[in-house]
């Protein structure tokens, strides 16, 4: 079964219901007991089962680990990815992640995890889960706000990993990023919300020659010297994402015009102290951009405008919040033959009463 997802089936018989349609297999109600999911738990359920195979956690050469938000407490059903859903029992424990735990075995050929909004997570837990997956080469544990360190190195372990998503990780420190920096070849890199890393974490992931990297809202420590990292040691980036990172300068951001050509996704929302010069080197030296996100960078004027709108392949543009512009930049931004996506919000609303006042 591949690419099959099944959301919103209301109960475990609506999920089963149309997995039969869909396959054409055979199930059984039954009830689950405490042996066979969570301790002193017991839910209805169907159970699928092929001949003598049974219960459901024993298809693991399916890849399915049920449904999200079903009474299993996992989600998508996908080959070669496992996806385990939020799930809390009436004591506030994580039960799904419980389930999985103790047949982390049975997973091992996944090479995609996906534990992310599950913030009742223990390091015990995800350790239990990770120690079955040394094939891995995506990871989320996004909103996991439980772990610490420890589990951060544990991913050390998945030397095959290139893609990984911490954001929302409060707990992540410098020393557990760079402990995996040091195994892994990451591409993609997702820290956005934690916000206690500093200059010292990005320079070590910046290392492996990132394609995407997201550090939104991690502007507490950040400076200039994380991002000319960046753009030192990944040449081939794609996509970067530093909103409200408040200490970034126009350094920052012509250190990656003028190393990363082949960028086409910027978002640079919030960080006020850009000016012009950002925007003018962005234009003149990525010239494939086709997202960027301004948001809010209040100093930039008309003349920032009139350089985004040389951009031939821009599809996607806000700039709400940038007060200092006139008409002129939707005039200029007009001509962009390409963009199909223009969020002005407030925007255009700043430069009517500055219209009206000067009338």
């Amino acid at each position: 079964m591949t690419n099959t997802f099944f959301f919103g089936c209301r109960s475990n018989q609506d999920l089963f219901s149309a997995l039969h349609e869909r396959n054409k297999w055979k199930f059984h109600p039954r009830t689950l007991s405490s042996s066979d999911f969570w301790p002193q738990q017991r839910a209805a359920g169907f159970v699928a089962t092929f001949d003598r195979v049974s219960p459901l956690m024993q298809l693991s050469h399916l890849l399915v680990l049920g449904v999200a938000r079903s009474v299993f407490g996992f989600g998508v059903v996908s080959q070669g990815s496992v996806r385990m859903a939020s799930s809390r029992s009436a004591k506030g424990e994580s039960k799904g992640v419980y389930g999985v735990s103790k047949r982390s075995k049975e997973i091992t050929a996944t090479a995609s995890l996906d534990v992310s909004d599950s913030p009742l997570i223990t390091d015990e837990s995800f350790k239990a889960v990770l120690a079955g997956c040394a094939s891995l080469t995506s990871l989320s544990i996004a909103g996991c706000s439980q772990l610490t360190d420890d589990s951060i190195k544990a991913i050390s372990g998945c030397a095959l990993l290139t893609s990984l998503d911490v954001s929302g990780c409060g707990l992540v420190s410098d020393e557990a990023l760079q402990t995996i920096a040091k195994v892994c070849v990451l591409t993609s890199v997702n820290v956005s919300g934690c916000r206690n890393l500093t200059d010292e974490a990005i320079k070590a992931i910046a290392s492996c020659s990132l394609r995407s990297l997201n550090v939104a809202y991690c502007g507490n420590f950040l400076t200039d010297e994380s991002i000319k990292a960046v753009a030192a040691s990944c040449p081939s980036l794609t996509s970067l994402n530093v909103a409200d990172c408040k200490f970034l300068t126009d350094e920052s951001i012509k250190a990656i015009a003028t190393s990363c050509g082949s960028l086409n996704s910027l978002d640079v929302s919030r960080c006020k102290n850009l000016t012009d010069e950002s925007i003018k080197a962005l234009a003149a030296g990525c010239t494939s951009l086709t997202f960027l996100n301004v948001r809010n960078c209040e100093k930039l004027t008309d003349e920032a405008m009139k350089a985004v709108a040389t951009l031939t392949e821009l599809t996607s543009l806000r700039i709400f919040g940038c007060r200092k512009l006139t008409d002129e930049s939707i005039k200029a931004l007009a001509g962009c033959a390409t963009l199909t996506t223009l969020d002005t919000t407030n925007t255009l609303r700043q430069i009517f009463k500055a219209s009206r006042s000067v009338a």
